[in-house]
């Protein structure tokens, strides 16, 4: 169960922090000289979520590399786990969504842990899991997760808000949601208007523009003084917007199965980050012998880390299969490199340039 941490030792700094816009990469050398006991912590360097508004938010990440003390409300062993915490270190409340995952030396990841609905921090409460990993995974060589004995945690930030005043019976993001979703069928009080093909879709500017910077630029530059904006989309069908725009006012997508590498390049093009992390999931998930390589070139193209590392370790896998396929020669320079890297990775046991 995710919960918020009863201990408040914020433990040792240790490590070093590789940032790449809003993905930041925890690397612990020497993991198995740390020597703690039970419910004793090490944590991150502060990291600042820069990307997103508020600014200055600082944050850390606290491992119990033993283990934490047990749940007070069950009382349950949870001394077999590794647990882990993500603390605001700034004086703010604000709604978060995040992932943090334990990643391979190759890149890949695991195990991953997100809340689902967000979480609202204040500067006096964290985030995380009692039971993050089992302890006996990191022993095992097939699971490469402490090669080079360097314990390797990621945390992506999605979204960022302020939160002003917080229901008791409901989070942040339910009400947010429910209003919102509101807002979407109901055009009344809408402002601006996205014109994609032969549709229209009637809109919020403040709703849009604090979702995607691209967005707002394009509102910016098509308001000229007018009360009513109009945006003209040409680049994506109607159904791929509608997804996107459905994902901004609500956070859920829904008719998406066959749009959803167009939807994955959208998010991209127009920066909803949270959507596009939550498409490189749903791609890898759809990962298979026959779209790897197409989700390598489509992952490289739209600068998407996640589903990179993925489907390089999923080529690498079955490299015996797939190097008689023509379609891997063809790739382009890019892509090629990166599956080269991670296979001199694999041979050589050094690391690549996403894990230093």
């Amino acid at each position: 169960m995710a919960r918020r941490a009863a201990a408040k030792r914020w433990g040792k700094e240790v490590g070093e922090l590789q940032i790449s816009d809003s993905y930041y990469l925890w690397k612990i050398r020497n993991f198995s000289k740390i020597h703690l006991d039970v419910g004793e912590a090490i944590c991150s360097p502060e990291f600042e979520t820069s990307k997103f508004c508020p600014r200055g938010l600082r944050w850390r990440l606290r491992l119990y590399p033993a283990g934490t003390l047990p749940d007070d409300a069950s009382g349950a062993d949870v001394s077999n786990y590794v647990a882990i915490y993500l603390m605001l270190m700034s004086d703010h409340q604000v709604w978060l969504r995040h992932t943090v995952n334990l990643v391979s030396v190759y890149g890949a990841s695991l195990y991953m842990l997100q809340p689902p609905d967000g979480y609202v921090f204040d500067g006096n409460n964290d985030w995380g899991h009692l039971r993050f990993f089992p302890k006996d995974i990191l022993t095992q060589e097939k699971f490469n997760f402490l090669r080079g004995d360097t314990l390797i945690i990621s945390c992506t930030i999605e979204e960022v808000h302020t939160v002003a005043i917080c229901d008791e019976n409901l989070s942040f993001a339910q009400h947010v949601t429910y209003y919102f979703k509101t807002l979407l069928v109901n055009a009344e009080f809408s402002d601006c208007t996205f014109h994609v093909g032969t549709e229209k879709l009637k809109l919020h500017r403040v709703v849009v523009a604090s979702q995607s910077a691209v967005f707002r630029r394009m509102l910016l530059a098509s308001s000229d003084g007018k009360q009513d904006s109009v945006v003209t989309i040409v680049d994506f069908p109607y159904q791929v917007i509608k997804e996107l725009v459905r994902y901004i006012y609500t956070r859920v997508i829904q008719d998406y199965e066959d749009i959803l590498d167009e939807l994955f390049e959208a998010a991209h093009r127009y920066e909803v980050h949270g959507l596009k992390l939550l498409c490189e999931k749903l791609l890898f998930k759809k990962m298979n012998e026959s779209n790897a390589i197409s989700y390598l070139e489509l992952a490289v193209k739209n600068n998407a880390p996640y589903l990179v590392a993925n489907a390089t370790e999923f080529i690498a896998r079955r490299l015996a299969d797939f190097i008689k396929r023509p379609e891997l020669m063809a790739m382009n320079d890019q892509c090629k490199n990166e599956l080269l890297k991670l296979i001199s990775y694999k041979l050589n046991g050094v690391y690549s340039s996403m894990t230093g």
